[in-house]
């Protein structure tokens, strides 16, 4: 297999490696034995990898979303959809006036709710 701009990497809990081949739009794996698979092809530019539970989460920067895989299988997905499209539009305009950070490394980043990339800052819009 060759790779193509390769970027995310995450391991799951038996050792293998799992590689976003942004160029090529898939997602590789790697066994502890160094045999490179294909573990998931037809992304749109994935980026970051996260595996949490027996799941892989790509961040697909082409689509503006995250998917949740399992067994190579898309599970779910956040983002992407015209909720989010019209919450980062609307986002923009109040930036200048609205303005909240937030860490997202540690363990309050799971209650927070949804986020939203844009402008390359991350927006936090309470979900009600």
């Amino acid at each position: 297999t060759e790779f193509n701009n390769p970027t995310g990497l995450a391991t799951d809990d038996k050792g293998n490696l799992y590689i976003a081949d942004t160029n090529n739009n898939a997602i590789r794996m790697v066994t502890q034995g160094g045999y490179v698979s294909t573990y998931r092809t037809g992304l749109n530019e994935p980026t970051g990898l996260c595996w949490s539970n027996g799941c892989l989460y790509v961040a697909e920067s082409g689509a503006h979303r995250v998917l949740k895989l399992k067994d190579g299988r898309v599970v779910d997905s956040i983002g992407g959809g015209p909720v989010e499209f019209a919450a980062v539009k609307d986002a923009r305009r109040c930036t200048k006036t609205m303005t909240k950070l937030y860490d997202l490394s540690n363990e309050e980043s799971e209650k927070l709710g949804m986020i939203c990339g844009g402008e390359n800052t991350v927006l936090f819009i309470p979900i009600d």
